[in-house]
């Protein structure tokens, strides 16, 4: 029996001109399927191998690192994705705010300067 799981790659590239000068970039975004060989099988879940390493996958259904089929794989890849956009968008969100206020921060002090003549000598 196989287990499988969906994953986004992006690879490392290099590329040597015939004067020497090297050029680093990254491949275009690749979907990759990856199939886990069940090596025990008990009541609850799976022993699998990943790399070299024994991972326990759990039976039934939720969240699980791997999946009996490819349409379940996919679904929980996809699940992931906007997990992971949601998470970044909420990152991005906070750093625009806090730029904002920065900038707000940044006026206040120049208004505050121009203002009183004697802060920016204490400052």
């Amino acid at each position: 029996m196989k287990l499988y799981r969906y994953e986004d790659r992006v690879y490392s590239t290099v590329s040597i001109s015939v004067s020497g000068n090297e050029t680093y970039g990254l491949t275009p975004v690749r979907l990759e399927c990856y199939d886990f060989e069940v090596k025990t099988e008990t009541p609850c879940g799976y022993w699998i191998e990943v790399g070299f390493s024994p991972k326990w996958v759990k039976k039934g259904t939720g969240k699980r690192f791997a999946y009996p089929n490819k349409r379940l794989a996919l679904e929980s890849f996809n699940i992931r994705k906007h997990r992971q956009i949601k998470i970044h968008q909420t990152r991005v969100s906070r750093a625009q705010e806090a730029l904002i206020l920065a900038e707000i921060e940044e006026r206040s002090e120049e208004l505050l300067t121009n203002i009183i003549p004697e802060r920016s000598k204490t400052t």
